[in-house]
Parts: structure tokens; C-alpha cells; sequence
């Protein structure tokens, strides 16, 4: 708990969660063409309704390109301008 009042934790705690996915490239789209990615959702969406793919430290290294950079402490100290720009 950040606060005493829960509304300005919640608050709070949503605005630090925000900063942090933009600063580690949150994404749950890099593999939303993939045919494997797709089968193996498509059977758990079909076993767990309410599946949905997991969020994912990564981006592609350009547009269209078969390849993600992984991001990981190596790659997350940009300035934070660097990840609005995308």
C-alpha cells in the first residue's frame, strides 16, 4: 500500500504500472500473425474462455520482419522517449 486511501493507491498503483509496461515494451501483439501462436490460443480459448495472449517484453526489430528483440535489463534503460516514438 502506497496510501492510506484506497482510491489514491488504486490511482496510484495504475499510473506506476502504465509507466512500467511502456519502459519494458509491453506488447501482446508481436505474435498475432504467428500460425503456432494463434492454434495453440484458439485451443485454449476454446478449453478456458476468457484466455487471452500473455503480455510480452519485446518488438519487432522492423516492420514486417519475422524477428523480436527481447527486452531485458540490457535494453530497458533507454531514455523513456525512446519507447513513446514507437
Amino acid at each position: 500500500m502506497i496510501f492510506t486511501d484506497s482510491d489514491k493507491d488504486e490511482e496510484e498503483w495504475n499510473r506506476l504500472y502504465s509507466a512500467a509496461e511502456i519502459l519494458i515494451g509491453k506488447s501482446t501483439e508481436e505474435f498475432s500473425k504467428s500460425i503456432r501462436h494463434n492454434l495453440v490460443l484458439e485451443t485454449l480459448k476454446t478449453a478456458f474462455p476468457g484466455v487471452s495472449p500473455l503480455p510480452l517484453a519485446c518488438h519487432r526489430v522492423a516492420e514486417g520482419s519475422p524477428y523480436v528483440q527481447w527486452h531485458s535489463a540490457e535494453n530497458v534503460s533507454h531514455p523513456v522517449d525512446f519507447y513513446l516514438a514507437r
